[in-house]
Order: C-alpha cells, then sequence, then structure tokens
C-alpha cells in the first residue's frame, strides 16, 4: 500500500473513480432492515428538540389522519447517512470531510413498525477551487424502502473533502476561527420568549388548508440553541447512523478503531491515547482540532435534520412535507444559537400520477447569534383542501433521478 504522505487529492480521485463511482457504497452503519418502533422514532425527534405528539405520543397519534405514531420525515439521514467518503472510507487519505447538503424527497410517511432498508451510491464527483485550496466534492443518489418494497423517500447528498499538507496530523492552522459566544441578557430574553412560543404556535391537528396560505405568509420564527454538549449527545443518541451504530465508548470504541486505525483512528494530543475515533471530532475541543476547527461543532446533518422543525410546526398533522432542501455553509459551535425563519414564496397545484396536490414552497435559513446564515434551504409542502386530504403515497417512477 502507499505511504499515508501519497495519499492524497489525485490519488483518491482516481481510486473513488475507478473503484466507487457509479457504485452501490458499502457505508452502512446499522443493521438492515432497520424498525421504527415508538421509542426509536421517539428518541429521534427529541434529538431535534422537537416534542410534537404526532412523532412522541401514539396515543395522539392515533387520532390523526395517519391513525398511528409517524416519525418526523427528516429521520432519513439519520437512518442513511448521504455523505459518500468513496476510497476514504477504507483507506488514510490525507483528506478532512465536510458534509455540505442535504436534499429529500418524500413519497410516503415513515410509520411506526415500518421495517426501512436502504441504498446509497456515490453518482457524481467534480474538483473546485475553494478559498484556501482545491475541494473534491462527492454527490451521492440514496433511496429508503419500507417493508412493502415500497419507496418512501429519496435522499441526495453532497460531502466536501479538502487535502491536508504531507505529515499533517493535528490542525494548526484553522480553516474557520470563532471563541465561545457570551450572551447578553437581552439576547437570553429574546431566546426564551421565542422557546415559550414554539408549542403555543405549532399547528396540530388544526388543519392548515391551501385556500388559506398566501405568497408573502411568513412562518413562525424558531430557535435552537445556545448549543451545549449535551444538546448534541441527545441527538447523536437519536440519530441512528451516527449513534452506538458507529462508535461505543471504552472497550467499544477501541474495537472499531483497532481494526481500521488509519481511517478512524486519532491520537488524543493531551493524553496520547491512540484509540480515539474520528467522531469524537465534533464533541471534543482537543480533538476539535484534526478538522481545523477550534471548537466542539454540530454533525453536519443536523442542519438538514432540525430546520424542517419550523416546517412541520407550520403544516400541521394533516400537512405532507413533500421536498427539504438544506446546504451547509458553516458549522456551528459550542454555545451558538440558530434562529431559523421561513416564508411561502409560491402557491400552486401540482398534478403527479394524474393526481392534484396542492403545493406550496417555502424559502428558510438558519442564522446565527453574529448574524451570519450558517444553514439557508428550501421546502415543497403538500397541503390538505377542505374535505380533501392529502393523497399518499405520492405516485412515483423508480428511477436514479429527482
Amino acid at each position: 500500500m502507499a505511504k499515508i504522505d501519497e495519499l492524497g487529492m489525485e490519488a483518491l480521485l482516481e481510486d473513488s473513480r475507478q473503484n466507487y463511482l457509479g457504485k452501490e457504497v458499502g457505508e452502512v452503519y446499522i443493521v438492515q432492515p432497520y424498525v421504527l418502533d415508538w421509542r426509536r422514532i421517539r428518541d429521534f425527534s427529541w434529538g431535534l428538540s422537537d416534542d410534537n405528539p404526532l412523532y412522541c405520543d401514539p396515543t395522539y397519534a392515533r387520532s390523526t389522519r395517519w391513525g398511528c405514531q409517524i416519525a418526523p420525515p427528516t429521520i432519513v439521514p439519520g437512518m442513511r447517512y448521504p455523505g459518500v467518503h468513496g476510497a476514504l472510507w477504507d483507506k488514510p487519505y490525507r483528506l478532512n470531510t465536510f458534509i455540505s447538503g442535504d436534499k429529500m424527497q418524500w413519497f410516503d410517511v415513515f410509520r411506526v413498525g415500518d421495517a426501512v432498508r436502504t441504498s446509497l451510491r456515490l453518482d457524481k464527483m467534480e474538483t473546485k477551487q475553494g478559498s484556501r485550496g482545491p475541494l473534491i466534492f462527492f454527490y451521492s443518489d440514496g433511496r429508503l424502502w419500507n417493508q412493502y418494497d415500497k419507496l418512501v423517500a429519496k435522499q441526495y447528498g453532497t460531502l466536501i473533502m479538502i487535502e491536508l499538507p504531507p505529515g499533517k496530523t493535528v490542525g494548526k492552522k484553522m480553516h474557520y476561527e470563532q471563541e465561545a459566544y457570551r450572551y447578553s441578557e437581552k439576547e437570553i430574553e429574546d431566546i426564551v420568549n421565542c422557546y415559550d412560543n414554539e408549542v403555543k404556535q405549532r399547528r396540530g391537528a388544526k388543519p392548515l388548508y391551501w385556500e388559506d396560505v398566501k405568497v408573502g405568509d411568513k412562518l413562525p420564527t424558531m430557535v435552537r440553541g445556545p448549543m451545549g454538549l449535551g444538546d448534541m449527545i441527545m441527538w447523536r443518541r437519536g440519530c441512528f447512523c451516527q449513534s452506538n451504530a458507529l462508535v461505543g465508548p471504552f472497550r467499544l470504541q477501541y474495537e472499531v478503531v483497532k481494526q481500521s486505525p488509519a481511517t478512524f483512528g486519532r491520537i488524543n494530543p493531551a493524553t496520547n491515547w491512540p484509540y480515539e475515533h474520528i467522531e469524537w471530532e465534533h464533541e471534543d475541543a482537543i480533538l476539535a482540532h484534526y478538522r481545523g476547527l477550534p471548537l466542539p461543532f454540530d454533525m453536519g446533518v443536523m442542519r438538514a435534520e432540525i430546520p424542517a422543525v419550523l416546517i412541520t410546526n407550520w403544516m400541521g398533522d394533516d400537512g405532507f412535507l413533500r421536498h427539504f432542501e438544506s446546504q451547509f455553509r458553516k458549522p456551528n459551535y459550542y454555545g451558538d444559537t440558530t434562529w431559523y425563519k421561513g416564508e411561502v414564496v409560491k402557491k400552486y397545484k401540482e398534478t403527479v400520477g394524474g393526481v392534484e396536490y396542492g403545493a406550496v414552497d417555502i424559502k428558510w435559513e438558519g442564522v446565527s447569534q453574529a448574524g451570519v446564515t450558517t444553514t439557508p434551504g428550501s421546502a415543497t409542502v403538500y397541503l390538505p383542501s377542505p374535505d380533501k386530504p392529502v393523497q399518499v403515497p405520492i405516485p412515483y417512477e423508480e428511477s436514479r433521478t429527482f
């Protein structure tokens, strides 16, 4: 095998082009099919700081049009991580990775008891010039089916890689510079007021009809933060593909790293312990420097999963999230707060497979306490009309394109 210092960007591209492009990837974190029991759905929802009874209370959920507990729609990347690493998954190339976006589309809801299987392939590769050097972009194409072999959702992820200099171990030059933010009394009051109003503004069982929506309507503002280690751990606990399915504590972590030390292992510069898992770079202030980041930082798919709560709170139990796209511009660091806002930008009728749906397009964004847009995105919601619920499953033709 080539020396690690030889395994740079060009070698990764060639290896991935020959051995991974257009193929199903083996980056599976959980045993499939994965059964969605009531508690797993609830724990995932709690990880988003979402206690919506449609997702968390089986008794309440049985009284809705769905007739049972359903999962938050953005459980999709929770069951199958959308970023494809190509040859980096199997070999110790000198690159850091950052997931930069996820796009999802739904044809039905995930119901309690569903047994979900997934697929994911490396669909496209390209290089671009970034502000700090050349970047690799890997684009993935994913599918999720239920136990009846019915397609429930698709997703399309983007992973960015940046090359480290030869011999690089712990990052010394930070990709971003930031210190933990300290809040004023006024800022704390604003966050508290928004938290106190969130449940009051959740639509729930009261239908939002397509006829009642207007272009320019603003969605109720939602806030998440300040982000602490407990928030990150609770999210990881509920996100199946990045919880104990990927790493564990103590001996379990050691067993994983021992099998692939060059790919997953990190040497803790404080303790000299050589079996730290790469995943702990998110929560550990010392290990975060391996990514060239100054503080513990959020997992990228948190920025794909959490913002949709803004949409589902607004659309209510009878709405159906059809499309959701998020772009990951900047990490959220320890202590950061994100303010989520959205606006209706289009209202129209859409016919799919001979069925007409009342569609609403929404532009949304997540903005940090410093006024930085960390996560912009868009969504399409299907809303009911009086005496006309949203018909599911949405008709589809099986293909590899959205």
